[in-house]
């Protein structure tokens, strides 16, 4: 047998020492990489808040058209993808796959009375449709000698599953006088966890919540009267409706049990954050201010939102309706707003919906809402408790948004009254350059050597239309080589030697690289880390760095060849 063995520089002992040592000053390579390239999840950059700090964009993309005054999108929660669309002359249409049925699922045009503020306004299917083919339905009704009362009916159908409904019931289950044909409120829905119906209710019409049909302080304060109010029923299972007992009023004098919150002007839209049970309402206002209320997923009931004390954040005078600079009030008992805004953004607020969908993950959590006068769309988070944040968003034409609506799986839609087109909201990826890296061309250098830094700049959202900077400031022992820092994109500045500087604005471009030479001007036995400091802009400054090792000892294992 032959043996032979390389030089062996250190005796094994001391290597095992020196790899430890070395181990040590590199540090964990997942922690500190030489090639930052390599990672798989580099670290992610801190976001201004959650939710994506509300920096993505959205944007309209058409469904379908040929839709006859749209005024509600909903789904019946059957696992069939089907949306329904209530058509304010009295009929709901099915979209199939992205097509518009001809024929219309449920027709009751004969006893709808439309239009303006009336007409079929919104559907609600029962959480367990899919077995019980059971659905309600908010109209006014066509009935001679009156402005049209609203009708709260339950439609019981012989096949879920079919596209037209075959009707074997329908039930008027509340029918409530509307003293003027406006301020109708609208809107159905069933809480998300309690499994109830939520009605929204108008304050009865006219303006000021005043006159004929109007309770002295108007139907928004008036503990008697379901006009003006957010109700909840129980009607599954029950020949009409029954009153939780949970409802908050159910002790009270004077109030009327089926009343949940009260204050409200015209609540055409509200809705529940299908993960939280928290509720978003949007209240029309009178002449100055629209707002959105919210109502606490853990809430028992009972928030006053204020009308017709209030509007918006001031104070309401209905002798002077006219007069926007009324005083900012905060009433006792009143839950305040959590935005409002005045006629120079919109007229008639619409309230929406929470997203919950999968396709755009950084959309969760965020609220939509518009305005459909002016047509204007808004996303809107609470970045911590009572605080909220809303930044417009979209805008289509005035006078057509008229609803949101959502699908089963949490994707969000709106409809243009006007147009009759649906719509799907869509998104794009905010700005993110978290996967951007640093890397070195060796991890260990000796005096005279030459190495070079490589900066990747990777974007994996939306355009960045700011101006990303970085700074590059190299420690002791590396000596940079004028002329070498170089970029694909934007402007270098190695002005100051040991700092240096680049400066962009990437807009469509994902991948930017910089790179420079250096030389190792040290004889010292030393670990450099050299890190980079990037400024997106948009995000919070964020950093990249590399380790080499300077003039460390080399170690040469022994390598035995063996003759058989």
């Amino acid at each position: 047998m032959l043996r032979r063995t390389l030089p062996l520089c250190l005796p094994p002992l001391v290597a095992v020492v020196f790899a430890l040592w070395l181990w040590a000053v590199l540090g964990v390579p997942q922690a500190y990489p030489a090639h930052a390239d390599s990672l798989a999840h580099p670290p992610a950059i801190p976001r201004i808040s959650s939710a994506g700090s509300l920096t993505f964009t959205i944007s309209l993309s058409q469904v379908t058209s040929g839709l006859t005054a749209p005024v509600d999108v909903t789904h019946a929660g059957d696992g069939s993808g089907r949306l329904f669309v209530v058509e304010q002359t009295g009929r709901i249409r099915v979209v199939k796959n992205g097509s518009l049925l001809s024929a219309p699922f449920l027709n009751i045009t004969n006893i709808v009375q439309c239009c303006g503020e009336r007409g079929l306004l919104s559907a609600a299917f029962d959480p367990e449709y899919e077995t019980n083919g059971t659905f309600y339905v908010n109209y006014t009704a066509n009935a001679a000698g009156n402005v049209g009362d609203t009708v709260i009916a339950r439609y019981v159908v012989a096949n879920p599953a079919a596209d037209v409904a075959t009707v074997l019931t329908a039930t008027n289950l509340i029918t409530i006088d509307q003293p003027q044909s406006n301020h109708n409120g609208g809107q159905l829905q069933f809480g998300p966890f309690d499994h109830y119906l939520y009605i929204g209710m108008g304050d009865g019409g006219g303006s000021g919540d005043s006159g004929s049909g109007h309770a002295p302080g108007g139907n928004g304060q008036s503990p008697d009267t379901l006009l003006g109010k957010i109700l909840r029923v129980n009607v599954r299972g029950m020949p009409t409706y029954t009153v939780p007992a949970s409802n908050p009023f159910t002790q009270t004098a004077g109030y009327r049990p089926e009343i949940w919150a009260l204050g409200l002007r015209n609540p055409w839209r509200f809705s529940f954050d299908r993960l939280t049970g928290d509720m978003y309402i949007g209240d029309v206002g009178q002449n100055c201010y629209e707002e959105i209320d919210f109502q606490p997923g853990t809430s028992q009931g009972g928030e006053n939102y204020g009308w017709r004390l209030m509007e918006g954040f001031r104070a309401f005078d209905p002798a002077d309706m006219g007069n926007c600079n009324q005083p900012i009030v905060a009433p006792v008992g009143v839950t305040l707003p959590i935005t409002a805004y005045g006629r120079s953004l919109g007229s008639t607020v619409i309230g929406g919906y929470v997203y919950r969908g999968a396709a755009y993950p950084w959309l969760r959590g965020v609220y939509f809402f518009g305005d459909f006068g002016s047509g204007r769309m808004w996303a809107m988070e609470q970045v911590s408790p009572g605080n909220w944040v809303s930044v417009e968003k979209e805008q289509i034409g005035g006078s057509d948004l008229t609803s949101f609506g959502e699908d089963e799986a949490g994707e969000l839609y709106a409809v243009g009254g006007a147009s009759g087109i649906l719509y799907q909201i869509v998104s794009t990826a905010p700005s993110d350059l978290s996967l951007s890296t640093k890397s070195a061309s060796t991890v260990i250098a000796d005096a005279g050597n030459v190495l070079t830094y490589t900066i990747v700049l990777r974007n994996s959202g939306e355009a960045i239309a700011d101006t990303v900077r970085l700074t590059d400031v190299l420690p002791s022992g590396l000596t940079y080589q004028p002329g070498s820092l170089t970029a694909t994109l934007g402007s270098v500045d190695d002005s100051a030697a040991s700092t240096l500087k680049w400066n962009g604005v990437p807009l469509n471009t994902p991948t930017i690289t910089i790179t420079y030479i250096v030389t190792v001007t040290t004889s010292a036995t030393q670990a450099v880390s050299n890190t980079v400091t990037i400024h997106p802009g948009f995000a919070a400054p964020f950093t990249r760095s590399v380790t080499i090792l300077l003039n460390g000892p080399r170690i040469y294992f022994p390598i035995v060849f063996k003759n058989r």
